[in-house]
């Protein structure tokens, strides 16, 4: 987004993050502020064309709180794009906690020693949480970085692996066990 000469508010709990987004943006074009605070206590930024949260909402204790807070900044038809953690697939990769296997099978909360917890989502979970959005396409993905997909096919390339993100997705047994959902949605005009 920097280098498409953008202006980003960054908001992010955790200083080490924010480091590594600054270091890698300095010097670039574009324009980033960053937050050192969390999406239930998001400020009142101006209205923004789009709005992204990879990854965050699971680990939140009120992610409609955070869902609210996106679309009050957002413009009228402006997009959100966010990736949660699935359920399913989640639980086979290789940063689970031991013990993990009981989310698996109970209710996708997943407790981690030395941090609090990690609540995983179904598909209709996710779909029942951006409900002020209109034009919602969630989608599944398989391979992400730590998931079991990826460990077991080693690097491919970004073709080979959106051709592997296909063939995951047709079959009837991982096309279950996806790793994340991502999904975007706009904002009612």
């Amino acid at each position: 987004l920097l280098r498409n000469n953008c202006e980003i508010e960054l908001v992010d709990p955790d200083l080490r993050s924010l480091w590594r987004a600054i270091s890698m943006a300095a010097g670039g074009p574009g324009k980033i502020d960053v937050h050192w605070t969390t999406g239930e206590l998001l400020p009142k930024f101006k209205p923004f064309d789009a709005v992204i949260a990879c990854e965050t909402l699971n680990y939140v204790e009120n992610p409609e709180r955070i869902i609210q807070n996106m679309y009050d900044v957002l413009k009228p038809g402006g997009d959100i794009f966010c990736s949660v953690e699935a359920r399913w697939g989640w639980a086979m990769s290789s940063d689970v906690a031991v013990g993990g296997i009981d989310a698996f099978l109970g209710d996708g909360i997943v407790h981690v020693e030395g941090d609090r917890w990690i609540k995983t989502y179904k598909r209709d979970d996710l779909l029942a949480l951006l409900h002020p959005f209109e034009n919602i396409d969630i989608q599944a993905s398989h391979f992400a970085f730590s998931g079991p997909f990826e460990l077991c096919t080693g690097y491919l390339e970004a073709e080979e692996a959106i051709q592997m993100e296909s063939r995951l997705r047709e079959h009837p047994i991982s096309g279950q066990l996806n790793r994340a959902w991502m999904a975007m949605g706009k904002k009612p005009l």
